[in-house]
């Protein structure tokens, strides 16, 4: 399983650095201006979620995910093998584990737990923003908790709010984070 998310996190890279290979380059929606990193984080965890809520609605496999999370042993009586549909929920979770890492690691200068930490709290309030039931529902919350991050850096910088560097990265990539989470 390993294996299979570290080749399709390369290959995910390769597709994107085909379609966004200028890193140079800024697209500008309104106000706001993202480089080629960000589009690439935007646009894959928008399709990513599109793909995810196509797989849960109209999926066999996603059906029976979503049956054997409210009673396995009804979807057991039913002939489904819930040690199956669990093994490859597992799979998809490492999936997108390993496709959030890809995308947020250009994001990060160096490799540092804290971080993570700061990822994994964001993601947890997208999620219970959720009620931990609804896909769309946390990729709202995350685009809310991302906005208002980004509300509160411009509002620490028009107040001349001391602030390290590596903060502003910090609030760029949780907020990414966020949006990549809200998918898996």
């Amino acid at each position: 399983v390993r294996v299979g998310v570290a080749g399709v996190g390369l290959s995910w890279t390769v597709v994107v650095r085909g379609i966004w290979g200028n890193e140079a380059a800024l697209y500008h929606f309104g106000d706001s201006v993202l480089d080629g990193k960000g589009m690439a984080i935007v646009v894959s965890t928008a399709l990513l979620v599109v793909l995810l809520g196509v797989l849960f609605r109209f999926a066999p496999i996603g059906l029976q995910m979503r049956a054997v999370v409210e009673s396995p042993r009804m979807t057991e009586l039913a002939g489904v093998n819930a040690d199956r549909v669990s093994a490859f929920s597992w799979m998809l979770s490492s999936l997108f584990a390993g496709l959030a890492g890809v995308l947020l690691a250009p994001l990060y200068s160096s490799l540092a737990p804290q971080n993570f930490n700061t990822l994994l709290v964001a993601a947890i309030a997208a999620a219970a923003f959720a009620r931990l039931t609804s896909i769309p529902l946390a990729l709202v919350g995350g685009l809310a908790l991302g906005i208002l991050q980004a509300l509160a850096a411009e509002a620490s910088l028009s107040l001349r709010v001391p602030c390290s560097p590596k903060s502003s990265v910090r609030q760029r990539s949780t907020s990414s984070s966020v949006l990549l989470s809200a998918g898996g």
